[in-house]
């Protein structure tokens, strides 16, 4: 690792650079349809993660810029989204108050985590990945216990 440099910018664009050259290697112009709040490589740099103000998040192949999965299920902007160390798992942040946790595998939703009672800016897993911390506008760090099967 220590390869790549993944940058998003507020017009939806996402961008991975060569971090020795300087160079664009891959560019997804209209990654998302506002803003890019985050961007996150999973463990072997295959995926890539994006969070954005249109109340999505997206999961995209590296190697050809491919959007593997469209994750639509938070009701106002993500602001955050991490892979598990083992990269099955994506956890997003969002101004709805929620952490959902997505499987990489197939994209679909499998759980919603409400304990903030305000804006969740970031969640990430524990690195065992048994663990899910969220911090938000609301001055709590939540910690969530993870039973995790496909």
């Amino acid at each position: 690792m220590g390869l790549w440099l993944a940058t998003v910018t507020t017009d939806g664009c996402l961008r991975v650079w060569h971090s020795r050259s300087g160079e664009p290697v891959l560019t997804v112009s209209q990654a998302h349809q506002g803003a890019i709040q985050s961007v996150a490589f999973n463990y072997d740099g295959s995926l890539l993660a994006t969070a954005s103000v249109d109340h999505s998040a997206k999961i995209w192949q590296f190697n050809d810029g491919q959007c593997r999965h469209h994750l639509q299920g938070h009701k106002a902007a993500v602001n955050d989204a991490r892979f598990s160390p083992d990269g099955k798992w994506l956890v997003t942040a969002s101004d709805d108050h929620t952490c959902c946790l997505w499987s990489c595998e197939d994209g679909i939703l499998k759980q919603v985590l409400k304990n903030h009672q305000g804006i969740v800016n970031t969640a990430q897993f524990s690195p065992d990945g048994q663990q899910i911390l969220s911090a938000g506008n609301d001055r709590t760090i939540q910690t969530y216990h993870c039973n995790l099967r496909l």
